[in-house]
């Protein structure tokens, strides 16, 4: 019954923990306060509840599932909150740096910004795929569970996790509210309140569940469309859906998210990085890890390797 209730991620939760605690100290040191309510913590727990159930009933692939999604839960709020440390914890904006580099590439934002709003259909289109990241992610927890490709799962996970620390620590190195707020559209940044209140440092209380996104360099949005066309890679006519949606969900990304040009490029640079460097440890730990480790036991509560 134990074996049937040992979590496949057990590295990847105990990496989960050690962020919260960096969180817990940092909010102390910079006076940051958090307002956590119950109605934050059910859903996670709800589906972390599911998993130890569906392992002690043998249902392993479900489980998988079920437990993928739990860390996506869970990880969500606690690199938000890291988000918003960093933020809290920056120098000076990085605006007029960012959007020079842009106008050194030619890249008149402004100009695409009107270009969208004079295409209602489009316009339409490109939010309902900068919002799609949620569908996504729950579309490639039951896939990838269904298949017991946990190994990918894995690789996945460490991919977003490790870039998301970048990300972060973006957001504090080179601080920018972005696009919307330069050029006068602060209507449509639902975050700018958020990180103006950051970049204040004063009365830093926050409550969980209404916080948004405040990292502009580089861009989260960019590095998360990249994982999931890397994630349902050599899937067949999945594969190219999700990498069409997300290739066009990419030119969302300035218009949309109120990002310059130079976010996306920090962003697709970040991914590479880590991408490359999470298969590289891969590759080391599959060869200095016995064969039997890594092979499924017949009971399917086994590490699956399929990638």
């Amino acid at each position: 019954m134990l074996e049937r209730l040992k979590l496949e991620f057990a590295p990847e939760w105990l990496a989960l923990a050690l962020i919260a605690v960096i969180d817990a100290f940092w909010a102390r040191l910079i006076g940051f306060h958090l307002i956590v309510t119950w109605h934050d913590l059910k859903m996670p727990a709800a589906v972390l509840a599911l998993t130890l159930t569906l392992r002690c009933f043998s249902f392993p692939r479900a489980a998988l599932a079920s437990q993928l999604l739990s860390l996506w839960l869970v990880m969500a709020p606690i690199f938000q909150v890291l988000s918003y440390l960093c933020m809290a914890s920056s120098g000076p904006l990085a605006d007029s740096s960012l959007m020079s580099l842009d106008r050194m590439m030619g890249f008149d934002w402004l100009a695409g910004y009107h270009l969208v709003l004079a295409h209602p259909k489009i316009l339409w289109l490109l939010n309902h795929l900068y919002d799609s990241f949620t569908w996504q992610m729950l579309y490639f927890c039951v896939l990838m569970g269904l298949m017991n490709r946990a190994g990918r799962m894995r690789e996945l996970f460490w991919v977003i996790f490790l870039c998301t620390i970048v990300t972060d620590l973006g957001a504090m190195l080179f601080p920018a509210l972005g696009p919307f707020y330069a050029f006068g559209f602060t209507h449509n940044g639902g975050f700018l309140p958020d990180m103006e209140h950051l970049i204040s440092r004063r009365d830093l209380s926050f409550a969980l569940a209404q916080m948004t996104g405040v990292v502009s360099f580089p861009s989260f949005h960019t590095i998360m469309a990249l994982a999931f066309v890397y994630g349902f890679r050599k899937l067949g006519p999945i594969s190219w859906l999700v990498g069409l949606a997300n290739a066009v969900m990419l030119v969302s990304v300035p218009f949309i998210g109120g990002h310059y040009l130079t976010d996306l490029l920090g962003g697709m640079a970040v991914f590479a990085a880590v991408t490359l460097g999470v298969r590289q440890a891969g590759r080391l730990v599959h060869a200095r890890v016995p064969a039997s480790w890594l092979t499924p036991r017949p009971d399917g509560l086994g590490h699956a390797t399929g990638s």
